[in-house]
């Protein structure tokens, strides 16, 4: 009786503190055959952030200024936000220089330029709403884009509201953090202990 209690405390602070922060989001850029490939995913915490406007973008990549738009081709509205000081470049040498325009993309208009400290999301984008994009530069490698191999970490606020964006170029892709499997997976392990240390009183 006593285990079954201390599974129902860790569980309901598993689902408490999962809410702590969200999983943030994650761009990983990779070489597909003859393509470059920019897929993102996740969810962002904007509450600490300030949204200076919505203007109009589109899909593209300047890596000399870690400058990189995806979703849907053509100008649409996106909002801006202001984001902490992080990386400022994505790239060195003459290619860098240049601005790509994707040539196919779908889901949402998801943004960075790092020299600017600026994050773009949809219009009237809702915290903690799920995020989904994608683009496709054909006929390109992360070479001729000007995109070096790294990972580029921009990460904001605190407590509640601590968020990041992620833009993995080249590598491995990193899958999207998952909070509340991780919390789950703790509170297992917890009740585990707390159920050997029971047992341990009770003889």
């Amino acid at each position: 009786m006593c285990f079954h209690r201390y599974v129902i405390v860790v569980f309901f602070v598993g689902l408490v503190h999962s809410d702590v922060a969200l999983g943030g989001l994650i761009l990983n850029v990779t070489q597909n055959g003859n393509d470059v490939h920019v897929v993102a995913s996740g969810e962002l915490n904007t509450a600490s952030l300030t949204h200076v406007g919505d203007f109009f973008t589109d899909s593209r990549v300047k890596p000399n200024i870690a400058q990189l738009y995806i979703g849907p081709t053509g100008a649409i509205p996106s909002g801006r936000y202001e984001i902490p000081i992080g990386p400022t470049s994505f790239g060195s040498g003459l290619n860098s220089l240049f601005t790509t325009f994707a040539d196919s993309g779908a889901g949402d208009r998801i943004g960075i330029v790092g020299a600017l400290s600026n994050l773009w999301l949809p219009v009237g984008y809702v915290s903690g709403d799920s995020l989904f994009g994608s683009s496709v530069f054909s006929n390109e490698t992360l070479a001729s884009l000007g995109l070096n191999d790294g990972t580029h970490v921009w990460s904001w606020g605190t407590g509640a509201d601590t968020d990041s964006l992620t833009v993995n170029i080249g590598t491995s892709p990193v899958p999207e953090p998952s909070s509340p499997l991780i919390w789950m997976a703790g509170c297992a392990t917890i009740a585990l202990a707390l159920r050997r240390r029971s047992s341990r009183d009770e003889q």
